[in-house]
């Protein structure tokens, strides 16, 4: 595989000057990037506890499970779950 090399007759590409940013543009770039890092945030501390907890607690009660076999496990309770829900007016 050989590399070639093209050559364009010169006026065949339009060059543009790059866009300038003033210092007004770039720190209203980083108030506007401060301001999504700090919604991000707000929403991981908000929802990241409770969806840690749900998981540490399903964890739990898996290995409760494994251990007591009278225990059902997560799965076996979310397919009965599914059942009875799919048909709640029985």
């Amino acid at each position: 595989m050989s590399a070639s090399l093209i050559s364009l007759p010169p006026g065949a590409v339009e060059v543009k000057p790059a866009a300038k940013l003033s210092m007004v543009d770039l720190e209203e770039l980083d108030a506007e990037e401060s301001a999504r890092r700090e919604v991000i945030a707000g929403m991981l501390k908000a929802v990241l506890p409770g969806l840690l907890g749900s998981l540490v607690f399903l964890l739990v009660w898996q290995v409760i499970a494994h251990e007591i076999p009278a225990i059902p496990s997560p799965l076996k309770t979310w397919n009965e779950a599914k059942v009875i829900f799919s048909d709640p007016f029985y």
